[in-house]
Order: C-alpha cells, then structure tokens, then sequence
C-alpha cells in the first residue's frame, strides 16, 4: 500500500531526480523463447528479445513467470546457419508429457503462438501442443524430416488470470517431441513471425535423442 518513489539516475551522474506516482503496468504484446541446451548460445537479440530456456533454469517459477512445470532434456546439434541459427541447432525434448506455463499475458488477452519445431540431427514425427490453462485449437501430427525444422502457428488465449500453459506430447513413432523456440504476439498488435530458412551443413546424429 501507499505511493512508491522512484530515483532516476544518468548512467554518468550528470542528473539525480525522485518522484512520487502510480504505476501503471501493461502486459507486454509480444514473448519470444528460445529453448537451449545447458550451454548452447540464445537467439539474438536478447533483453528485450529472446528468453534462454535451459534444462538447468527453464523449470517454473512465479518469480521467473515461466518455465516448465517438470524437468525435460536438452539437445545442441552445433550444425545449423543462416540468420536463426542458434534457435534452430539447439532445443529442449521429452519423450513425456510436459508443461510450459507463461504469466502476466494479460486477462482473457488472445495471442497468435508461432512455435518452431525440429532437429537438425534427426528427424521427429507426431509431436502435438494442446491449451490446457486458458483456451486455443493447439496443433497435431507435427512432423519435421532429419535437418529440419516447421513452423506451426494458432491462436490461444489467456486465462482470465493471465497465465497460460502449453501441454507437449507425442504421438508415437519416433518417441520425443521437441521445441526450439516459441513467440507470442498479441493479437491486437500483431508483429510479424520471422520466417526461418534453415542451411544445415555435414550434419551427424549423435545417436543419444
């Protein structure tokens, strides 16, 4: 309760101020997520930008205001380029159900939601992410060819609450689903996807995903 004051500072000293006043604060319109590995690099730009999601930080906490609500693994092939390269050659992966919960989008506030979704070193089939807190229609059947990656977008919407969690599974076939990155737009200002083209050059699976 009561009014917060604010100090303001030039990053060289040449000018100090305080003021008294009400914060106002507006759900951002847009979240981009990057999924890592523990030490693979995050898209850039960054802060405001891309967000890491490694298996070692991404599990959730209100304090972070996303993240997975269990632990899944991560994966870097170190492979791709092009402009997108450090979303695309990394990501997280499970062969489990899991979770992605993001806060603070806002009450009942719709989103288009573009994930990218693949693996440079081996190729991923029947990978589905449903709206299980707030509402939307998800996606089914996602299937990417060894050295690609898809995109798939639809809308989802918050929950009367602001947040909203992303449920990933598989379906079979190859046995994990994977995420290499995930943008959110607000609907009412929408900010055009990036479409990625992805070169891949002596690409090896590894053999352990």
């Amino acid at each position: 309760t009561g009014t917060p004051t604010f100090t303001a500072t030039a990053v060289d000293g040449s000018v100090f101020g305080t003021a008294a006043g009400a914060i106002t604060y507006s759900a951002p319109t847009s979240r981009q997520f990057d999924f890592n590995d523990v030490n693979s690099p995050t898209q850039t730009p960054t802060n405001p930008g891309y967000l890491g999601v490694s298996p070692t930080t991404s599990l959730y906490s209100a304090a972070q205001g996303y993240g997975w609500i269990e632990a899944v693994g991560g994966f870097d092939r170190s492979v791709s380029s092009g402009s997108y390269a450090d979303l695309v050659r990394d990501g997280n992966i499970n062969s489990g159900v899991r979770d992605f919960r993001i806060d603070n989008l806002g009450t009942s506030t719709a989103y288009s939601v573009t994930l990218t979704m693949g693996d440079v070193g081996a190729a991923r089939d029947l990978m589905s992410v449903s709206v299980v807190t707030g509402s939307g229609t998800g996606v089914s059947g996602v299937s990417s060819a060894f050295g690609q990656v898809v995109q798939r977008t639809f809308t989802a919407t918050s929950n009367s609450s602001g947040p909203m969690m992303l449920q990933f599974a598989d379906g079979g076939g190859d046995a994990s689903w994977v995420i290499n990155g995930m943008e959110l737009h607000s609907t009412v200002a929408v900010i055009p996807t990036p479409s990625i083209t992805l070169g891949v050059a002596n690409t090896t699976a590894d053999g352990t995903t």
